[in-house]
């Protein structure tokens, strides 16, 4: 594991690490904490996520056009009252108040030509594409992200180096400095190192 240390990413892995609003971490960031955010907020993971979603739904579109579909309706009537007729005497309703009437529908699509199937199998392949290409996005992210993480270690690594390469050049200043005044050294000898020190000063 390595080990954590303070990282500010440089654009364009900085952007996409930090755009999204986020609690301020307490401590060095680690290169795990790292990945996790850039995942949690990369726009084009994002992106992938709902281009996935939409291939699903087109799939599921696809095979809702395969297979039998039933449907069922009714219907429900009530008159003011009920309509009778009177045969030799005998009362008979021929209409009565109230009126049920109940439809069952059945069918089965016939996909003679195959474009149904067809439309189905280019569904759920796009799928598979969108979620191959989500790991190539991811498989990018990571790259880039490394890249900045161990550049800022190389940079910090540089910066140390010059800080004690300038506490050496400052100490050497500083018994040079003590020879002049004992006689023992050229002032330009102390001039050569006052410009050493500068120098490496200003590469920090």
């Amino acid at each position: 594991m390595i080990a954590p240390l303070p990282v500010i990413f440089s654009a364009p892995v900085k952007a996409v690490i930090f755009r999204a609003p986020m609690a301020v971490q307490a401590g060095p960031m680690s290169l795990e904490d790292a990945l996790r955010i850039a995942e949690e907020n990369a726009y084009s993971l994002k992106i992938n996520a709902s281009q996935i979603e939409k291939a699903r739904q087109q799939a599921a579109q696809a095979r809702g056009q395969l297979g039998p579909k039933v449907s069922a309706e009714g219907t429900y009537t009530r008159f003011d009252k009920a309509q009778t007729s009177n045969f030799g005497g005998t009362s008979i309703t021929t209409r009565p108040i109230d009126s049920k009437d109940a439809k069952l529908n059945f069918s089965m699509p016939l996909d003679l030509a195959g474009v149904t199937g067809r439309a189905n199998r280019a569904a759920q392949l796009s799928i598979n594409v969108q979620e191959a290409n989500r790991e190539t996005v991811r498989n990018d992210l990571h790259q880039n992200v490394k890249k900045a993480f161990f550049g800022v270690l190389q940079a910090q690594s540089a910066i140390k180096i010059n800080e004690e390469s300038v506490a050496r050049a400052k100490e050497r200043l500083k018994n040079v400095q003590a020879e002049l005044t004992a006689g023992t050294r050229a002032r330009v000898d102390v001039i050569r190192l006052e410009t050493t020190v500068a120098q490496s000063e200003s590469d920090l």
